[in-house]
């Protein structure tokens, strides 16, 4: 018969007659690698996590391949009640418990502004070992095209335009940004074509800019 102990419990271990201990060494160390922090989420995006980084010291190649077990999970840290997902089946996405690869779909998290911890435990035999990162979901910032409309006459003069956002529209006017281009050509305006930059809420198009 042979014994798989740590050695911690080789004092204790009550040796009768013939038998073959194998004494296990150091831990397993798990290691995780994927997104961490603030995210930002959208539609259908695969988040990919992998624990092909963890290693076993007693393995010959320290490697994780080395008949290590995955198992990936995720909780909400602010309620652990609540579940990560909906819905309620859906797991973080592996070929098998040997795989260490895992990819979850952002569209399934329950929630946005809340953050989730995504753990990875190692197994081998007896042992066990854990990582985990934080992520905190935000929703993808939308885009909201307005179109400005003009008209002008010869002689061409500067031309100088400007859009106004309210929260009614659902934009932050403080963290909103700014592309400008004319709709006739699709053409996007860049410094050159202004006296005044394209990223703010104005913009002052020098003559020899405009279509014709």
């Amino acid at each position: 018969m042979k014994l798989l102990i740590t050695p911690d419990a080789l004092d204790a271990l009550p040796l009768v007659g013939s038998q073959e201990v194998v004494v296990l060494g150091a831990d397993l160390e798990a290691r995780l690698d994927g997104p961490s922090g603030t995210i930002q989420r959208r539609a259908d995006e695969l988040l990919v996590f992998s624990a092909e980084r963890s290693t076993d010291p007693l393995a010959s190649d320290g490697a994780a391949t080395s008949d290590m077990r995955f198992k990936f999970d995720c909780t909400r840290m602010d309620d652990e009640l609540i579940p990560c997902f909906d819905p309620l089946s859906y797991r973080p996405q592996q070929s098998s418990l040997t795989d260490s690869t895992a990819s979850i779909n952002a569209t399934y998290f329950t929630a946005v502004d809340v953050p989730y911890l995504i753990t990875v435990t190692a197994s081998k035999d007896t042992r066990i070992s854990t990582a985990s990162k934080v992520l905190f979901l935000q929703e993808k910032e939308a885009f909201h095209p307005l179109i400005v409309f003009f008209l002008y006459t010869w002689p061409y003069v500067q031309l100088s335009l400007f859009v106004s956002l309210s929260d009614s529209q659902g934009v932050d006017p403080s963290s909103a940004t700014y592309k400008w281009n004319f709709e006739e050509d699709g053409r996007e305006l860049d410094d050159n074509d202004t006296v005044s930059g394209t990223t703010s809420d104005s913009v002052i198009i020098k003559p020899e800019a405009i279509p014709r």
